[in-house]
């Protein structure tokens, strides 16, 4: 079954806000990644025995 959909086409800045949107997302995940390990050494624990 083919439905005919129109998609809306999307603007230069449409596209370029989705990029640094996503861009903007894996920043902050790498950075919450590096201020981890300065907590753990902090309170003596391993990051190996994090429960992941």
């Amino acid at each position: 079954m083919h439905m005919n959909v129109h998609k809306p086409a999307l603007s230069f800045w449409q596209i370029i806000n989705m990029n640094v949107g996503f861009f903007g997302i894996q920043y902050s995940f790498g950075l919450q990644q590096t201020a981890i390990n300065p907590l753990y050494t902090f309170l003596h624990a391993n990051p190996e025995d994090l429960p992941l």
